[in-house]
């Protein structure tokens, strides 16, 4: 019935455009015989002006269905590119939500991006992409293994890797990164950063009964009893950490070179490569974050090695 009436449609334009074209061909005769002109001429002459009308309507409807045309493909395209980002989005959330990671972690981020607004300052629509192009950069390279922050130490990776620990914390303390070279008594544990660090620990502990243990290496036998370093051995014992110190004497040379690491849950390794400077003001080179199994088990059996040597030390109240 639609192509029928459809045809039936079409038929009558078709008309109308012959009947328009006729009309103007015969006012044209008859103008053409109020001037006296030939007969044959006049007919010649309103047959060509009648059928220019004609062909002048029929390119003029061309053009107009063309444009509507062009119009309707364009509609398509853009149907069809919505389309394909809306499948290929629905395939990023399935491999998102396949590799453990919440799809709602993904969603979120996309709509608080789009929570800003039209007027949003330069710098900070600037700073909201770094920020996310630094978060890929990390999730990519964690992809492979390895994750490198190369401007010294990186205190949010420790903070959101302490937050989100489940079973457990395996750390060891050296002088030559925690204390700056000075001695574990200065530098990182009587800094802001430290004692923020050690209250989350005491918070993952009562919350998620996380086991976190942690051994000091001493580089001098009379830190045992300097009264620094006792109050930070004091405030951490406190807390529930499970705390044991060993001299660097009694530590085998090859393994020296693997200090200075954080295990958590046995499955990811954070470690600081110190500056070669020494001195209170001695810094790091960078931050490493490395989840490759071999190079966590290696880590995780020279902890466990350097566990057994130590001694737990009492602190008196």
């Amino acid at each position: 019935m639609v192509e029928r009436d459809g045809g039936r449609l079409r038929m009558n334009e078709v008309a109308r455009r012959i009947v328009h074209a006729g009309a103007t061909g015969t006012f044209t005769f008859a103008l053409s015989l109020l001037a006296e002109q030939d007969p044959a001429t006049s007919l010649t002459l309103s047959i060509v002006v009648g059928g220019i009308t004609f062909l002048a309507k029929l390119l003029i409807d061309f053009d107009d269905r063309l444009m509507d045309f062009e119009r309707r493909m364009d509609g398509m395209h853009e149907w069809q590119v919505r389309q394909s980002q809306d499948h290929e989005a629905a395939q990023l959330l399935r491999a998102v939500d396949a590799c453990g990671v919440s799809t709602k972690s993904v969603t979120d981020l996309l709509a608080k991006t789009a929570l800003l607004r039209d007027d949003t300052g330069e710098v900070v629509l600037t700073f909201v992409e770094h920020e996310i192009a630094r978060t890929a950069d990390l999730v990519e390279e964690l992809s492979k293994g390895k994750a490198t922050y190369e401007d010294g130490e990186d205190q949010y990776w420790i903070l959101g890797l302490t937050r989100v620990a489940r079973r457990s914390i395996d750390a060891i303390s050296t002088a030559t990164v925690d204390g700056h070279g000075s001695g574990l008594s200065h530098g990182y544990w009587a800094s802001d950063k430290g004692r923020r660090y050690l209250k989350l620990q005491a918070d993952v502990i009562q919350s998620r009964g996380v086991a976190v243990r942690r051994l000091f290496v001493l580089e001098k036998t009379g830190d045992l009893t300097e009264p620094g370093f006792l109050a930070i051995f004091q405030s951490q014992a406190a807390v529930g950490i499970d705390v044991r110190t060993l001299h660097i004497g009694r530590i085998p040379e090859v393994l020296r070179s693997r200090l200075d690491v954080i295990i958590y849950d046995g499955t990811i390794v954070y470690e600081l490569l110190p500056s070669p400077e020494s001195g209170p003001q001695r810094g790091y080179l960078m931050t490493n974050l490395n989840a490759r199994s071999e190079h966590v088990l290696d880590r995780r059996k020279t902890f466990e090695d350097l566990w057994a040597l130590a001694e737990p030390h009492q602190v008196e109240d």
